[in-house]
Formats: structure tokens, sequence, C-alpha cells
């Protein structure tokens, strides 16, 4: 495996790790500013609206919704 494979398992570990746990603030640490997600069906977005996001689903989450 080279160097770069070896970094991105440790990045999608990370990511994973993190996402399982709660753990909003590392996995935004993992992109970078100008990031963009293109989701079949959604207007494409960014950093900002994927922490609104993931902070609304687990705040759903933690109240039972």
């Amino acid at each position: 495996m080279t160097d770069d494979e070896k970094a991105i398992r440790q990045v999608v570990e990370t990511w994973m790790t993190a996402s399982k746990s709660g753990d909003l603030a590392t996995v935004l640490t993992l992109m970078t500013d100008d990031v963009v997600f293109m989701v079949s069906g959604q207007e494409p977005f960014g950093k900002e609206a994927f922490a609104a996001a993931v902070g609304f689903r687990a705040e759903l989450s933690r109240l039972g919704a």
C-alpha cells in the first residue's frame, strides 16, 4: 500500500469514528472550507450547510424524535 493510500484510509477511519461518536468538530476539520457536497436530488451544499444539517439531526436524535 502506498503512503497516499495509507493517508486516505486514515482520513476515512477518522471520519467514520468521529461520525459514529457524534464528534462533528473532528469531521469538520477533515474537510476544506470550500468543500462542495454533490448529493443526488439536492442542490450542491458546503461545509456550513453540512454542519447545520448534522447538528440538526443530532439534536432531533437527542430529543428522541
